[in-house]
């Protein structure tokens, strides 16, 4: 299965940091392995997309990296530039989307990626506007499997917050989890 993935920037997903958390990284590896992928096809976007990254290279998973425009990693801060520039060396292939950066050259390596993917591993909010929901429509209108793991993020995560609690039922007690 070849993947591919979107999602929101790192600060929709509630991120510390640019760089992938451990537990991005943990929910991407086990993306991979539960839907079998023998190739990833990435942006190396902040985030989703680099945690997909890293987890194909712990699983030893060929990717193939559709950089959008030439320079795109100089608006990078500089521990992003140096995670993008390290998975980017391991990358299998490289490809350029477009020659010269222009307001559709994002979403035109998105559709690269979605029509070189048998699916997409989505972290999406549900929310019905902007480039998440654009690729994931495209990828739909294409034919494309998108399996949407933001339940899953949003149960890491909140495990991250540590906002768990606990209610006694008799002698047994159960964590019941408290969303915001």
């Amino acid at each position: 299965m070849i993947v591919t993935g979107i999602s929101h920037a790192p600060a929709r997903l509630h991120e510390r940091t640019y760089l992938p958390s451990t537990e991005l990284v943990y929910l991407a590896t086990k993306a991979l392995r539960e839907y079998k992928a023998k190739h990833l096809v990435t942006s190396l976007s902040l985030g989703w997309e680099q945690a997909l990254a890293k987890a194909a290279v712990e699983l030893k998973v060929p990717f193939t990296v559709a950089i959008p425009y030439p320079g795109r990693d100089r608006v990078l801060r500089r521990d992003a530039q140096a995670l993008y520039h390290e998975l980017l060396s391991k990358a299998d292939e490289v490809y350029q989307v477009s020659e010269e950066y222009d307001d559709s050259s994002m979403y035109e390596a998105h559709c690269w990626r979605v029509d070189c993917s048998d699916q997409v591993i989505a972290l999406w909010d549900y929310e019905f506007r902007g480039d998440c929901f654009d690729v994931i429509k495209y990828a739909l209108d294409h034919d494309r499997t998108v399996t949407n793991l933001w339940e899953d993020w949003r149960h890491l995560y909140m495990l991250r917050k540590n906002q768990t609690t606990y209610t006694s039922y008799g002698d047994r007690t159960r964590g019941a989890q408290v969303y915001p």
